[in-house]
């Protein structure tokens, strides 16, 4: 496409340029090498799947974000974020985890690029809300009909009755979860008058959130005695379960469970019982099927564009229920722009 036309396109991130603008969307590299020109670098959230890898050796490092996702990447990678900004850029709240916010971008046409989002007001987070725009980016993680959560706030109190149960009976409880930023956190301030106690990374995450000024009651692990029930928060992979049964062995009486959006999925029903699950809790900070489709249709676009996740069957159920064109963003080699997909 020739002159200031939209284009859209996988690059450093993805690309979308237009009049006098190049914005990357979550790039991995801030290097001025790797620049559109007129470029701005705009940073979601700082999940380690959308922070940048690559940076400036010598000059600045700017990044457009919240000043929360701009420190904490600070203190992962040990260096310094100044702010960027640009006039045709907007950063609205995406609703994911503390700090992520959704670009939209005025190149003659609106564009809005959600990131990782979610519409559901939860725990301290307030939902993502629908802009309306000519091109929509949207995430697609959990892009099939099965995968419609229950409401947190419900899910929440059943897991705090469980557990009440649980410790009134003298069971220990392991809640494995994501190691990153947003849900686990969120869990460790709902969860704080059972003072939970924290293993691994997830313990490490939470130091560091609490230097970027979020607020966190919580143990160490090694602080808990096997003697008196206790609440432990882990991270839901194969090393974390492992160290974790490790290190309590000595623990008798411990229920476990899995606190994740996948447990509604048909495909995924078993997989907390081959992990030796008691129990299951479906909370997610990411919007699910049901929620994905309202939110393309308040935004009422030309074209969606589908990253991450059931991009494939999330394009056909838009273009079917919604009768909204819609593909899956594609591999890139080889491609010109999005636009001509």
């Amino acid at each position: 496409m020739e002159g200031d036309a939209l284009t859209v396109r996988i690059g450093n991130g993805i690309e979308v340029t237009g009049e006098n603008l190049g914005c990357h969307l979550d790039p991995r590299s801030l290097s001025s090498k790797d620049m559109l020109p007129n470029g701005v670098f705009c940073t979601s959230h700082a999940h380690s799947d959308h922070i940048p890898t690559k940076y400036e050796r010598k000059g600045e490092n700017r990044v457009m974000s919240t000043e929360f996702t701009r420190r904490f990447i600070s203190e992962v990678k040990g260096k310094e974020l100044l702010p960027q900004e640009h006039p045709n850029v907007t950063m609205h709240n995406a609703g994911h985890v503390t700090g992520s916010v959704m670009f939209e971008i005025d190149v003659g046409k609106k564009v809005l690029y959600t990131g990782d989002f979610c519409t559901r007001d939860r725990f301290r987070i307030e939902g993502a809300r629908p802009r309306k725009v000519d091109y929509l980016i949207m995430e697609s993680t959990y892009g099939r009909p099965e995968y419609v959560f229950p409401p947190t706030e419900g899910m929440l109190k059943v897991m705090k009755d469980w557990i009440e149960d649980s410790l009134a009976q003298n069971f220990s409880v392991v809640l494995f979860t994501s190691s990153n930023l947003g849900k686990t956190h969120e869990l460790i301030h709902a969860l704080k008058d059972f003072g939970p106690h924290v293993h691994g990374t997830i313990s490490g995450t939470s130091r560091i959130l609490q230097k970027c000024g979020l607020e966190l009651d919580y143990l160490e692990d090694d602080h808990c005695g096997s003697d008196d029930p206790f609440v432990l928060i882990g991270a839901n992979n194969q090393r974390a379960m492992a160290d974790i049964m490790q290190s309590h062995k000595g623990v008798r009486r411990m229920r476990k469970a899995s606190v994740t959006g996948w447990v509604v999925g048909t495909r995924d029903v078993g997989r907390s019982r081959r992990y030796g699950m008691d129990e299951a809790f479906a909370i997610s900070d990411h919007s699910d099927y049901n929620e994905l489709l309202e939110f393309v249709r308040k935004c009422s676009p030309e074209k969606v564009f589908l990253e991450h996740g059931y991009s494939v069957e999330m394009a056909e159920s838009i273009r079917r229920e919604l009768g909204i064109e819609a593909c899956p963003v594609p591999n890139p080699k080889g491609q010109q722009s999005l636009m001509n997909y």
